[in-house]
């Protein structure tokens, strides 16, 4: 998984940037929201596809999920535990924004 370490820096580097631009808290935390719920729908979508029995093997179906699993050791493990760990983080995510959310308009 590759794209674990580059996405964690990129959310960082947004979220440093976006704190020294003066953004709201909600705004710095609606992009990275929006980013893992984007990768997570596109992981269960991969890992729903996987299931269907295809006497080619297994196959990814979007292009850009060869950044999170790489060319090699494709399972229906390994997405569905993708899938799985991406959900937590997304759901993470929508809660803090939504904590966010919710103390910006009771203020």
């Amino acid at each position: 998984m590759s794209l674990l370490p580059i996405a964690l820096l990129l959310v960082v580097v947004y979220l440093l940037i976006a704190r020294k631009s003066r953004v709201s808290l909600f705004r710095r935390l609606l992009v990275p929201t929006l980013f893992s719920l984007f990768v997570t729908l596109h992981l269960g979508i991969n890992y729903v596809v996987s299931l269907i029995p295809n006497p080619e093997g297994i196959s990814l179906s979007s292009s850009y999920l060869h950044w999170i699993f790489g060319d090699t050791n494709w399972s229906i493990e390994r997405f569905r535990s993708a899938f799985r760990i991406s959900s937590w983080v997304s759901f993470a995510w929508l809660c803090a924004t939504a904590v966010v959310a919710f103390g910006r308009s009771r203020s």
